[in-house]
């Protein structure tokens, strides 16, 4: 894969790398401040005459949607997406090559999806759901 790979260029990896690492302190600040009454894709904002409130996401509405996109698909496992994007962004910007990246890339897809279905199982026993 092409994406895990870091050029011979290495400016440029370390602008792709500095751009992973921002994205990933961004989508964790978003989900880390996820309020569920933000307006989303399927949470209505309050009325007109009522009165325009801002998000109270920390990176604001584009964070709001995210971070409900985020919570919605993956539930509690949306946290591993912002560290697999911080290893990725550190390994691009030291010009380092990901070994076997389509193994690594499909365990972490596969421990999302168990990790989501473990927290589903886990949430009728006391765990706080996410709404």
């Amino acid at each position: 894969m092409r994406i895990l790979t870091p050029t011979e260029n290495h400016r440029l990896n370390e602008l792709v790398g500095f751009l992973g690492v921002t994205i990933a302190i961004l989508m964790a600040l978003s989900l880390l401040s996820y309020n569920p009454h933000d307006a989303a894709l399927n949470v209505a904002a309050p009325l007109p005459g009522e009165g325009v409130q801002p998000a109270r996401n920390w990176i604001g509405p584009v964070g709001a949607h995210g971070a409900d996109f985020l919570f919605q698909v993956l539930g509690y496992a949306a946290f591993l997406l912002p560290v697999g994007a911080f290893v990725v962004g550190m390994r691009w910007f030291r010009s380092q090559a990901v070994t076997s990246p389509i193994v690594k890339l499909s365990g972490m897809a596969l421990l999302i999806a168990s990790l989501s279905a473990l927290l589903a199982l886990l949430a009728p026993l006391g765990l706080p759901e996410v709404r």
